[in-house]
């Protein structure tokens, strides 16, 4: 259920996406592709939590110098969750309920620091 909404949201929002349905999934499509411009990540995942995985991202990003946006989207509201997640390597933390509107404006945001930060192509 999570994964169809979080799908319509995206496509609402305009922007291209690939689902991961566990933390491993997650993990072995950034090795594959490590050119995504934002990652959003689910904290309750199965073989992998988003936690893990995203640790795992950051110590590999290390060898490249690039860091892929990570932003949490969880149903976890409870106190120090935030933190957790930061701690972890997220950048970024939306917790449910959350409105359209909020999570466009997380999404735009983050894949705008990713076009500036972005060297130019020619």
């Amino acid at each position: 259920m999570q994964q169809r909404l979080l799908c319509m949201l995206a496509e609402r929002a305009a922007v291209s996406f690939h689902v991961a349905s566990s933390g491993l999934q997650a993990l072995e499509a950034v090795d594959r592709w490590p050119h995504y411009q934002m990652i959003l990540m689910d904290w309750r995942m199965s073989e992998m939590d988003g936690l893990e995985c995203t640790k795992r991202i950051r110590m590999r990003e290390a060898a490249h110098g690039r860091r892929i946006p990570i932003v949490a989207i969880t149903a976890n509201a409870m106190e120090g969750d935030r933190e957790t997640c930061l701690k972890a390597g997220m950048d970024d933390y939306l917790s449910k309920p959350f409105t359209m509107e909020q999570f466009i404006q997380t999404i735009h945001a983050w894949l705008h620091k990713t076009k500036e930060a972005s060297p130019e192509r020619t």
